[in-house]
């Protein structure tokens, strides 16, 4: 409401929250754990831009970015060396 009222429009959203989830080893880890971390990196991105969809139609040139971690790389992430 803030932004809907100071300018009317939003030209860049920026998503740039997320959570490393549970620091337990693989065995301790719950289907909880993992829900909670999935609901936050994945949903979270979906509610933000969906709540501001309508903000970024008004704007000329809307912008949305989409920040990660190096955990996010699945180059990284496939590279035997880093196991």
């Amino acid at each position: 409401e803030f932004v809907r009222a100071d300018a009317g429009r939003l030209d860049v959203l920026v998503n740039n929250a997320g959570i490393a989830g549970a620091r337990k080893p693989v065995g301790e880890v719950t289907g909880a754990d993992m829900l909670t971390t999935y609901d936050t990196n994945v949903f979270g991105v979906v509610r933000v831009t969906h709540a501001f969809l309508p903000l970024l139609e008004a704007s000329d040139a809307p912008v949305v970015v989409n920040v990660s971690s190096g955990l996010g790389s699945l180059a990284a992430t496939a590279d035997p060396s880093r196991v």
